[in-house]
């Protein structure tokens, strides 16, 4: 296992509590303006006397129009609020998992950016120094290519 820089947890866990209230939320569906009228204006059409009974038909409602809330049958909070202890424990399980994989995901694009930024540094000091000691010597202590390096020289004295 490697160690994280402070800056690599904070980023980490910070992602993680992103994550969780991202997905964490449950979804709402807005539907389209209600079809309820809030008054009803006979129409008369041409020819016909005003005394006539006429169908009545709804007119647009005046201002915004009203938005209502539908319950999405499919969402996480339709899931936790009628489902059993097992469904409800897999939802959990699933969620901390998820938090793992994101928590690796991360932690390992920290570690590849440390080992490109350990590579630029070993192709321009390493390679141009005159000998492999003196281009091992201009590495850092703890990049992987200086021990690469270390161990190289340690095989070609044994043998």
């Amino acid at each position: 296992m490697f160690h994280l820089p402070r800056k690599g947890r904070a980023l980490a866990t910070s992602c993680l509590i992103a994550g969780g209230l991202l997905f964490g939320g449950a979804a709402t569906v807005l539907a389209q303006p209600s079809s309820a009228a809030s008054e009803v204006v006979p129409v008369v059409p041409d020819g016909v006397p005003a005394s006539a009974p006429v169908a009545p038909m709804a007119s647009a409602p005046l201002g915004k129009p009203a938005v209502e809330k539908v319950e999405n049958p499919y969402g996480l909070e339709a899931l936790w609020t009628q489902s059993d202890f097992v469904a409800k424990a897999v939802l959990v399980i699933m969620a901390i998992m998820s938090m793992g994989s994101w928590y690796i995901i991360i932690t390992k694009l920290i570690e590849q950016a440390k080992m490109g930024a350990q590579a630029k540094e070993a192709d321009q000091k390493f390679w141009n120094a005159g000998t492999v000691a003196q281009g091992t010597e201009a590495l850092k202590k703890d990049s992987a290519y200086r021990f690469l390096a270390s161990a190289g020289i340690d095989a070609t004295g044994k043998h």
